[in-house]
């Protein structure tokens, strides 16, 4: 494993950095948070202009000290930029080379949801220090490329898809998987599951980032992008290939899974989370291409699914959750925003029980379900939780009408095998906590 990792290292470099790097602002960027609600109570600068009020009250031993004017000793009106967040700056702008060409700069982004966007800006415009390219004395605002504030109902997910698109119209495409967010809310990471970009949650939410949070930061963008495989033209070395397993799908999405993208959003149950979820049955990703679509039999589809290297793929963190309901995550029932923090616990809750941190690849079992007619009473389906930033990273497919491959499926037909994963636990290093062997014991099945 250790010459595995070693190469997928020297392939990327050691110190490989994302396009874009973002900062959320309140509890993130500042200790504290900068509530315009707060400013004026004893009175303005300029009437209409609540950021005339916004000054530097001083520098600390801990940093920055942002406050109102008129109230300088009011402390629900102050935030403090740690010296932390000005060497996390220098160490971005230190990546570009003096003579190097716009494109091989990494952006500086703002993502926050903070409601008054002109009193952010000034707080960071009154932050000065000695950048790398620009020398003493440069102002934060001076290197920001982009930033999205103002509004406290826009998704950041929408701030990511316009630094895409404000980057595309520059003639500097930038794809969101080179993109990094550092946040102190879970709720905001929909910005990786569905946009691509790389989420962190800074360790002490509401204080203020520290050097810590960034280089963890970068070693979980690294790790994502570590794992990441072109898939192998027609007519490639086929042996670096290897089946996986079968999802049942809608047309479009079968086709981005084919095409080892990630699925559009959704609404179905999705118990362990926002993933592709993949049988090592057909007749199980039948039997789900099916469900809800009972009347739409064109928007029934089955994806042979593949890993791009099997080598990568035997090497990358598996885990078996219990099937328990203390560990799930009810979508269904719960808004984005709780969604995201479920998944949060479900992350922390692995490393607690299996010593994993993300990416992983996780299987469970679940219960035979009305219809299942060939799966004996009292017996569960295996079923492969593939989290978006690994499925896009490391699958493809074929993608099958399901009407046209049925019959070949439920007839056992040798190109469309059971592979019956539980098999594979020990060869493919599948980790299984106490709670999980409980659960196969309760079953009487075998690991």
């Amino acid at each position: 494993m250790a010459s595995l990792i070693t190469g997928l290292i020297k392939a990327l470099g050691p110190d490989i950095y994302p396009k874009l790097v973002a900062f959320d602002l309140d509890g993130t960027t500042w200790d504290g948070w900068l509530n315009e609600h707060e400013f004026g109570k004893k009175g303005w600068v300029t009437e209409g202009k609540k950021e005339d009020n916004v000054t530097l009250l001083k520098m600390n031993n801990d940093g920055f000290l942002i406050g109102d004017v008129k109230n300088p000793k009011y402390k629900a009106a102050q935030v403090l930029v740690p010296y932390d967040f000005i060497k996390i700056l220098q160490d971005i702008r230190k990546q570009t080379k003096p003579n190097s060409s716009d494109n091989m700069n990494i952006d500086v982004c703002i993502s926050s949801k903070n409601t008054h966007k002109d009193m952010c800006v000034r707080a960071l415009w009154h932050v000065e220090y000695d950048d790398p390219k620009r020398g003493k004395g440069t102002r934060v605002t001076d290197i920001i490329k982009y930033f999205e504030a103002g509004n406290e109902h826009q998704p950041k997910t929408e701030h990511f898809d316009n630094f895409e698109r404000w980057n595309q119209d520059k003639g500097r495409p930038t794809s969101q998987k080179k993109m990094l967010l550092f946040d102190d809310k879970a709720e905001n990471m929909d910005v990786e599951q569905w946009n691509g970009v790389t989420f962190f949650k800074i360790a002490k939410p509401g204080r203020g980032m520290t050097y810590d949070d960034y280089k963890n930061g970068l070693k979980l963008y690294r790790s994502f992008m570590e794992w990441r495989r072109y898939i192998p033209a027609s007519g490639a070395d086929s042996s670096k290939v290897q089946h996986i397993g079968y999802v049942g799908a809608d047309m479009l999405n079968a086709q981005r899974y084919a095409e080892g993208k990630r699925r559009t959003r959704t609404d179905r149950a999705a118990r362990w989370g926002y993933a592709m979820y993949v049988a090592d049955d057909p007749r199980i990703a039948a039997f789900f291409s099916k469900m809800g679509r009972e009347g739409t039999p064109d928007d029934q589809y089955i994806v042979k699914l593949y890993v791009r290297s099997s080598q990568a793929f035997d090497f990358i963190n598996k885990v078996w959750y219990p099937s328990k309901g203390s560990w799930q995550i009810n979508n269904v029932h719960s808004t984005m925003e709780q969604t995201c923090q479920a998944q949060e616990k479900l992350d922390k809750k692995v490393m607690e029980k299996f010593n994993v941190s993300k990416p992983y690849l996780s299987f469970s079992k679940h219960g035979k379900m009305a219809g299942m007619d060939w799966i004996k009473d009292g017996t569960r389906f295996n079923e492969m939780i593939v989290y978006p930033q690994i499925q896009d990273a490391m699958f493809f497919g074929e993608a099958h009408k399901l009407s046209e491959v049925e019959g070949l499926i439920n007839s056992g037909d040798a190109n469309w095998p059971h592979l019956k994963w539980h098999r594979n636990i020990k060869p493919w290093g599948i980790k299984l906590c106490a709670e999980t062997k409980a659960d196969f014991d309760k079953y009487g099945e075998r690991y």
